[in-house]
């Protein structure tokens, strides 16, 4: 029952392998900046207990930080996104081509629309 449960509640996400690896490392860089702000919240030797919790969870994150972060560096996550977003890129703009020619606008026009364009993409890399 409890299986049955716990699965209903767990969601399957698409995510790629890239994508997957960057978030376990961002994710472990948070909790490790956590774990450190609530040790540095309290006093060790009034709460001795919950100090060497707070140790531990963050001894703990920065061990899996540094695991995952050295799955990123040796798969090259952030090269290889780079290439995905230049050939995604290349395949816009050739897109965005092939749409605007029997518009046949003039060279201002044109230009007005490509920057226009231009900025909307990057508002969008910045979400």
């Amino acid at each position: 029952m409890a299986a049955e449960l716990q699965a209903a509640q767990v969601a399957e996400l698409d995510v790629g392998p890239l994508d997957a690896t960057l978030h376990t490392v961002r994710r472990g860089a948070g909790l490790a900046a956590y774990y450190r702000q609530r040790l540095a919240s309290i006093d060790p030797d009034a709460e001795p207990h919950a100090a060497r919790l707070w140790r531990d969870l963050e001894r703990d994150a920065l061990v899996d930080l540094a695991r995952w972060s050295r799955i990123a560096v040796d798969t090259n996550v952030e090269g290889r996104q780079a290439l995905i977003a230049e050939r995604t890129g290349v395949l816009i703009a050739a897109a965005l081509g092939e749409a605007l020619e029997p518009l046949a606008l003039d060279a201002s026009e044109l230009a007005a629309v490509v920057a226009r364009f231009g900025d909307l993409l990057r508002t969008l890399e910045e979400m």
